[in-house]
């Protein structure tokens, strides 16, 4: 499914799984793949978020307050987590929004 564009999340797959079972035929699969359609783009949601976050408009998010999120909700992570992806998008005090959205959306 996430080389079709579509991103489950742990725990939805594992619900569809649980109600479809270990095994999932083409055409269950192609439910699936509906239900993934008519949640709608993530991507975009993700960029309304972040910019609802830049308050001045600068295009940059404090890393502390990126790093309350990731922790606290949704599927979250591990401080260490946070850190390392905030290593490995070479930013320090300061987040870049455009920098997130382009860690985000790379594929894995």
């Amino acid at each position: 499914m996430r080389s079709l564009g579509y991103t489950p999340t742990v725990i939805e797959t594992n619900k569809y799984l649980k109600s479809n079972g270990p095994q999932i035929d083409f055409a269950k699969f192609l439910d699936i793949l509906h239900a993934e359609e008519l949640k709608g783009d993530t991507l975009v949601e993700v960029i309304r978020a972040f910019k609802g976050l830049d308050s001045k408009n600068q295009g940059v998010i404090p890393a502390a307050e990126l790093i309350n999120l990731l922790s606290s909700f949704g599927e979250k992570m591990s401080k260490e987590e946070v850190l390392a992806v905030l290593k490995r998008m070479n930013v320090n005090n300061k987040v870049p929004i455009a920098k997130v959205i382009q860690y985000v959306s790379s594929p894995v």
